[in-house]
């Protein structure tokens, strides 16, 4: 009888589509990273800051919504409001504070 001949379970179609699954989700965490700092050095090249042009602070986004700073960390975690980080800063597009307040609004 051979090693699991018996079963319905195939781990290697298992590993393989969570593989699979797990490179796609690298690739899209990937993307919106470097979406995110392209963003922030054009803004960076011009004479006003990132955080005029099109971004709000941590504090900013955490006095808008009256949140703290846990929450906008779970927020990100949750993919609802992600940041875009340059170096040390925390940054978020105001595109994307739109979007969730369009969402809020909608409900």
């Amino acid at each position: 009888m051979g090693k699991g001949n018996n079963s319905s379970f195939n781990c290697e179609d298992w590993l393989s589509g969570m593989l699979e699954a797990l490179a796609e989700r690298v690739s899209e965490l990937v993307m919106q990273k470097m979406v995110g700092k392209e963003d922030i050095q054009a803004a960076a090249q011009t004479d006003a800051s990132p955080s005029d042009i099109d971004f709000l602070s941590k504090k900013e986004v955490m006095e808008k919504f009256g949140v703290s700073a846990s929450t906008l960390w779970h927020w990100s975690k949750a993919g609802y409001l992600v940041p875009a980080k340059l170096g040390n800063k925390v940054l978020y597009r105001k595109t994307d504070i739109e979007d969730v307040l369009r969402r809020k609004r909608q409900r």
